[in-house]
């Protein structure tokens, strides 16, 4: 468990007093006078997370919950409830507020439930996962005092904004093609949420969806050459929070790389790598995206036999090779 709690203030400096108007110059940017609001404000999150693991020789369950609750409150106070807005000499407008301001609200709960396995079958390793995840806030009943331009209000609870809750299985699979360890063919399904800031509000809605999958082959081990090649579509209403935000989702990808590795000191280097990337990027409906390909070559050079590459004695200088 852990406690994450605030406690601040933005408080007038003693010569501001509460007449003393906020005035902004459009023309510099400049504010004098008095801050735009002054403010208190206190907050606590507390977090609890839990998680069992269960391994055998063919299982490795795991079990776990994260959550999150906790209240905030924020007074703010405006001088004079108004802001005068100035362009150099000459006054523009005047920007009444209707405060003082005594917020407060509630995270009840910020959930989530997981249930995990990986089960080794011969020759197939099954990841199997379950999520359920529940959102839920309210706001706690308010009461404003009266101010230069509104009476005093009060406003009742609103409970559930938002409440979501939300299930999402999640399926992996691995299969060693030829029982050495070094060729595996692998799929994966997941469904996942996406809280994004870019996307609009639907005040209707009670969760979220969309939809991930991706297919892969790749040769995973080796001294000298390895692969992987795969295809992942993602649907346009994919909606993602754990793998971090995406610039697009309706979008189907294409993308293959290959790595020579020549571990084997030779007359001029200790390690080499080499490297090609190609990828192809579509619309879910087949629009292309995007097509490329890269090389790049990586390696170490070796200052402990004479070569005709001089250039190796001066870096060995300036970043010595640990041996």
């Amino acid at each position: 468990m852990s406690n994450y709690a605030q406690e601040y203030t933005r408080l007038p400096q003693p010569d501001v007093s509460p007449t003393s108007l906020s005035v902004r110059d459009a023309a510099t940017g400049r504010r004098i006078n008095a801050a735009p609001y002054y403010s208190e404000h206190w907050s606590t999150l507390r977090t609890y997370v839990a998680s069992m693991s269960y391994v055998t020789g063919s299982h490795a369950m795991k079990v776990g919950m994260n959550l999150s609750e906790g209240p905030r409150h924020e007074k703010a106070t405006v001088n004079g409830d108004m802001t005068l807005n100035f362009n150099g000499p000459n006054p523009v407008s005047v920007i009444l507020t209707a405060s003082p301001r005594d917020a407060r609200e509630r995270l009840n709960a910020d959930l989530g439930i997981y249930a995990q396995d990986q089960w080794t079958i011969d020759r197939m390793t099954l990841n199997l996962g379950l999520r359920f995840d529940y959102l839920n806030a309210k706001l706690e009943a308010q009461n404003f005092p009266a101010g230069t331009f509104v009476p005093a209000r009060s406003l009742g609870e609103l409970p559930g904004l938002p409440s979501w809750k939300d299930l999402n299985p999640r399926l992996g699979l691995a299969y060693d093609l030829f029982g050495n360890g070094k060729t595996a063919l692998k799929a994966s399904f997941g469904r996942y949420q996406r809280p994004d800031a870019d996307l609009g509000y639907d005040s209707t809605r009670t969760s979220l969806n969309g939809d991930f999958e991706q297919v892969s082959f790749a040769k995973v081990s080796g001294n000298l050459f390895r692969f992987e090649t795969s295809y992942q579509r993602t649907s346009p209403g994919f909606e993602i929070n754990d793998l971090g935000f995406l610039n697009r989702a309706d979008k189907q990808n294409q993308s293959t790389w290959a790595n020579f590795s020549f571990n084997k000191p030779a007359a001029f280097y200790r390690r080499l790598f080499w490297n090609l990337n190609q990828w192809n990027d579509w619309t879910v409906d087949g629009l292309p995206l995007d097509r490329a390909f890269n090389t790049n070559v990586h390696t170490r050079f070796n200052n402990r036999i004479a070569t005709p590459i001089f250039m190796n004695d001066a870096l060995d200088a300036i970043q010595p090779v640990r041996r």
